[in-house]
């Protein structure tokens, strides 16, 4: 795979799982925010319409579908790669004589703590890994959902809030130096989510009596029961 980031220093091998790890760890905040923002402000007594959890169910099964294509590129490889590397480590220390440095930790350029990926498999992986996140996040999100008394605007919120986590999570592949240039749009992205997850938030009022077109959307409309009208007995007539 050509690509410019092959021209810089490549990643050691424990800078490439140090990033993996980090990646791995942000990947999982990530969906955990996603599971919670899907049950939020639910309302007992209130849930989605058959034909669109048909279509959610639908969508979240193709979804699924991608993410084992996606990850049958670089995780099995990425197991059996941390295990050989584990053992091989572990090997190399026992051996090791006293008083020995491990030199692998050299940096290339000046302030550089990670490298970038220097072969197709760490490249896969890095990116990989968040991607499967958020593929991961929208099934998450789908078998999660519950429906919430909230508007247009607080729903375009959540949107948008989606999309700074996505912001945030893939910037955790472009840090090298850890400098403000590179930390300051994982920072922007957080906050900006941050604030659309306490914006988008239903209010009090909402949740304990929502309103009338939440009502008619999400509520169980039962039609008044009618008592079953038994057939009419012929009066006789008066006697005389």
């Amino acid at each position: 795979m050509n690509t410019p980031e092959l021209t810089q220093p490549a990643l050691t091998q424990w800078q490439f799982y140090a990033k993996a790890i980090t990646l791995f760890v942000a990947s999982a905040a990530y969906l955990y925010v996603i599971w919670h923002q899907g049950m939020r402000d639910h309302v007992e007594g209130y849930n989605l319409k058959k034909s669109t959890e048909q279509i959610l169910t639908k969508i979240g099964m193709t979804l699924l579908g991608v993410l084992a294509v996606v990850t049958y590129f670089f995780l099995p490889d990425f197991y059996h790669t941390f295990a050989e590397d584990a053992s091989q480590a572990a090997a190399e220390i026992a051996m090791a004589p006293a008083g020995s440095k491990i030199q692998d930790f050299e940096l290339a350029h000046d302030g550089l703590v990670w490298g970038w990926p220097g072969s197709q498999f760490e490249f896969i992986t890095i990116y990989g890994i968040p991607l499967s996140a958020v593929l991961m996040g929208a099934l998450i999100y789908i078998m999660a959902l519950m429906p919430s008394p909230v508007g247009k605007v607080k729903k375009a919120l959540k949107v948008f809030m989606h999309v700074a986590m996505v912001v945030a999570l893939f910037g955790f592949t472009r840090l090298h130096y850890f400098n403000a240039g590179e930390l300051l749009p994982i920072v922007i992205a957080a906050a900006a989510a941050a604030a659309c997850w306490i914006l988008s938030a239903a209010t009090a009022a909402d949740l304990q009596n929502p309103p009338m077109w939440f009502k008619r959307s999400y509520g169980k409309v039962t039609p008044p029961r009618v008592p079953p009208q038994s057939p009419s007995t012929p009066v006789p007539p008066p006697l005389p």
